[in-house]
């Protein structure tokens, strides 16, 4: 369940304006940058190890990885890709987040 601080946040990245896609793209250019792949990332984040990525870890760790999210980008990713509304991202609904963004991109 939700604290009262992340149902704020959430509410709040409701009203951001940006492309449903920006944050994502912007997630795999870091993920890409760093030269890992998006699991290796994943397993990286899941301090845990119970195959679920929360908020809090994700906050935790992603800066450590060298991926500089800021918190309105970070809530907006947990948003989109936690499809299941657990509250936590799964490694299947984090690379299917990653995948549908990749397949979004305006082709060049």
């Amino acid at each position: 369940m939700a604290s009262n601080a992340e149902e704020v946040l959430f509410a709040l990245a409701d009203k951001i304006k940006a492309s449903r896609f920006d944050v994502l793209h912007s997630l795999a250019d870091k993920i890409n940058a760093t030269r890992n792949r998006s699991i290796d990332i994943f397993r990286k984040i899941d301090v845990s190890g119970d195959g679920c990525v929360s908020m809090e870890e994700f906050q935790a760790r992603i800066a450590g990885l060298g991926i500089d999210l800021g918190e309105g980008e970070l809530v907006l990713l947990m948003k989109m890709a936690d499809r299941d509304n657990s509250g936590d991202v799964s490694l299947k609904e984090f690379d299917r987040a990653l995948k549908g963004a990749e397949r979004s991109r305006p082709h060049s």
